[in-house]
Order: C-alpha cells, then sequence, then structure tokens
C-alpha cells in the first residue's frame, strides 16, 4: 500500500510532454494573474440541487473529505478549488486566497477554513440578499488530487408553494439566479448532477438547458449510483439507464453519455461515529466502491460491461475524464495568454526604463546640489 503511496501513476498515464506542457500553463497562468492579466481559464462547474450528493462527489474528485464544500444553503458562496496533484503532500495542503487581493493567499488547516466559511455563511444570512456570487477560493495540493480547478456552487432549490413560505421562495430564486449567471461563462464545463433513476426527470437539467440548451459543454452525471441499482427489476432497466437515447436527453452532452457515480458513506476522522480513520482510508473505500457497483450492474445485466461502459462508472473514471478534458482547455487557451503577458512585459520594461532614467535624473541633480567650489570632486 505504501510503495502505491508514493508511486506517480499520474506520470505514468501522461506523456512526460504532456505533464510539462501542464506544468508550463500553471506557470503561465501564476505569471498571469501576478501581473494582474485576468484571461478566461477553463474549470469545472458544479451544478446540483440540495440532495443530489454535491457535496460528496467534490470530496471523491478530491481525494479527502472538506467538510462544508457544498451543503445547499448552508453555502451563500460559490468554493473554487484550484487543485493541484503532489505526490509528496502526505497530507492535503491549503491555501485560502485573499478576498481583497486575489495575489495573496495563506496556509490554513481544514479546520480553519471551515471556519471562515461559516462565518462567511452567517455574515450573509444576515445580509438582504443572503448570497455573494464572489468566489473563495482555495488552492489545494495533495497526493490524490486531480489537476482541476472545481466551482463548487450552492444547490439548487425546488420552489416551495404556499403564502408563508415567501421567504424560502425568494432564497431558491437568489440560488438559481447566481448559479445561472455562473453557468453563462462560456469557458466552463458544467458538471450536471442528477439524482435518478429514470433519465426523463431531469431536474438539474432543465436549469442547465436553459444556459446550455445542447449540452455542448455540459457533462450530466448520475450520483449514488450504488442506491439505485436494486431500483432495477429487469436486465433491460439498466440498459437504458445506461445508454440512454439521445431523444431523451434533448441534446449532445460532453463525453456523449452520462457518468454514474457512487461515493461511500462516512466521515473521515478519530471519533467513535467516524468510519474511516484517514484519508487513505476513504481513498480506498472509494475504489471498493466502484469495483462494487461495476460487479452489481454486472449481475443485473447478465453479462460482462464494455470497456467503453466501465470507462463510464465511478468517481475515478470521470475525474480522468475531466483532467483530460481540462488540458485540452488549457493547451487551447495558451496562445491567448502569451500575447497577454508579452503585451504586460513590454508595458513593464517601458515603465522600468522611465523609473531608471528618472533616478538618473534626480542622482545628477542631488550631486550638482552638494557640489562646494573648486576642491569639489564631483564629475557632473
Amino acid at each position: 500500500m505504501a510503495e502505491e503511496t508514493h508511486a506517480d501513476p499520474r506520470r505514468n498515464s501522461v506523456s512526460e510532454e504532456q505533464w510539462k506542457l501542464y506544468e508550463a500553463y500553471n506557470e503561465l497562468h501564476g505569471l498571469a494573474q501576478e501581473f494582474k492579466t485576468p484571461f478566461d481559464a477553463p474549470a469545472v462547474l458544479v451544478v446540483g440541487h440540495q440532495t443530489d450528493g454535491k457535496s460528496a462527489l467534490v470530496e471523491g474528485l478530491m481525494g479527502f473529505q472538506f467538510n462544508h464544500v457544498g451543503g445547499g444553503t448552508k453555502t451563500r458562496r460559490p468554493i473554487t478549488l484550484h487543485m493541484k496533484y503532489d505526490p509528496d503532500c502526505e497530507a492535503p495542503v491549503c491555501r485560502l486566497v485573499s478576498d481583497a487581493d486575489p495575489v495573496v493567499s495563506e496556509e490554513k488547516s481544514l479546520e480553519e477554513i471551515q471556519a471562515y466559511i461559516e462565518a462567511e455563511n452567517m455574515r450573509l444570512e444576515r445580509e438582504p440578499c443572503q448570497f455573494w456570487d464572489k468566489e473563495i477560493i482555495i488552492l489545494v495540493e495533495y497526493k490524490y488530487c486531480p489537476n482541476l480547478t472545481i466551482i463548487d456552487t450552492p444547490g439548487l432549490t425546488a420552489p416551495t408553494p404556499g403564502r408563508r413560505n415567501r421567504a424560502l421562495q425568494g432564497q431558491s430564486r437568489s440560488v438559481e439566479s447566481l448559479v445561472r449567471a455562473k453557468m453563462q461563462h462560456k469557458e466552463f464545463i458544467i458538471l450536471c448532477l442528477e439524482d435518478c433513476s429514470d433519465w426523463s426527470n431531469a431536474t438539474t437539467r432543465r436549469v442547465v438547458m436553459q444556459i446550455d440548451p445542447e449540452l455542448s459543454r455540459t457533462v450530466v452525471v448520475s450520483t449514488k449510483l450504488d442506491t439505485k441499482i436494486p431500483q432495477f427489476a429487469r436486465s433491460s432497466d439498466v440498459e437504458v439507464f445506461l445508454r440512454p437515447p439521445a431523444s431523451t436527453l434533448d441534446g449532445c452532452m460532453l463525453g456523449d453519455s452520462p457518468f454514474f457515480t457512487s461515493v461511500p458513506s462516512g466521515r473521515v476522522g478519530s471519533g467513535h461515529e467516524s468510519v474511516y480513520r484517514s484519508n487513505d482510508e476513504f481513498k480506498q473505500a472509494l475504489s471498493s466502491r466502484e469495483m462494487e457497483d461495476i460487479t452489481s450492474l454486472e449481475e443485473k445485466l447478465g453479462r460482462p460491461l464494455s470497456k467503453e461502459e466501465r470507462s463510464r462508472i465511478g468517481v475515478s473514471s470521470l475525474r480522468n475524464f475531466l483532467e483530460e478534458l481540462l488540458q485540452k482547455r488549457y493547451m487551447d487557451s495558451v496562445p491567448s495568454i502569451i500575447p497577454l503577458l508579452e503585451k504586460e512585459h513590454r508595458s513593464t520594461t517601458r515603465k522600468l526604463s522611465d523609473l531608471n532614467q528618472e533616478l538618473r535624473g534626480i542622482l545628477a541633480t542631488t550631486s550638482i546640489a552638494h557640489c562646494r567650489g573648486p576642491t569639489c570632486t564631483c564629475l557632473f
């Protein structure tokens, strides 16, 4: 187990050239941020209803548990997670980016970040709007992290009828407005979560398709697969669920077909109520859950899953797909970053030259002012 932990599987899954390109992109991205020359950076925008398992899926993609990521109306600001795979990070290393200055970040423990998110939620709960579209930005490095930027949004809610529920109705509209505004960013890949065993029940897709009607930049994910498999009585029902007709989904989604994920229940900790003693145990439980889902599906179908079908099952399959997709988007956006940085370089060079010239003038004036009679050795 220890040998697997220290191995570098991601370097084996991609070529050294791809790895170097990704690292180079990260450097370009960092320079653009440092020079305050922002550009449209690709990211995965997670959209789902409160009960769709959004928080659990984000934790599964991260490879460790992070309380208060997601949580429906408990989360009143989107949370951006800039994740970077680092095989040397035995524990997650997190840095919280300043709201005032995006260049400034400070290393925080998970408990400190959770406390900050809770404080923000309490503050906004007292505000008239109660929600804020400005993202809480967290930089994460970990041995199980994918190279992804994920933006987790507040959970959508179904409007509650009745006059007495006007406050909840207003809250529902506020959340949907915030999420819709985030989906307007064309560079974002939308991760649309659905918790249903019948694809005609399009709860989240209905909202997503108002912004992305063809689902051309949307990846659809069916969550809580382990709870759905027992609901199917016939193998034909499972076949339709795994490969729904295009007419049912009303679009040409990214990846051509949905992904199916399960995340094991239970929290990491040292208390009596904790199921896992470490994030390593949680990660192992994720892998075991995927294998159990595949076995259960094959038993229901009465046949082995094809290679293509298996590539849609599990958090790891989804993570690999998103990483490859974002890497391609990164590379496509590099040509637009370099001219921005070159322009900034020329501007900075001119400013530096002007400052040097001004400084020489000040020094010359100062030297002349201090000149005293025929014995002065001043060269000016």
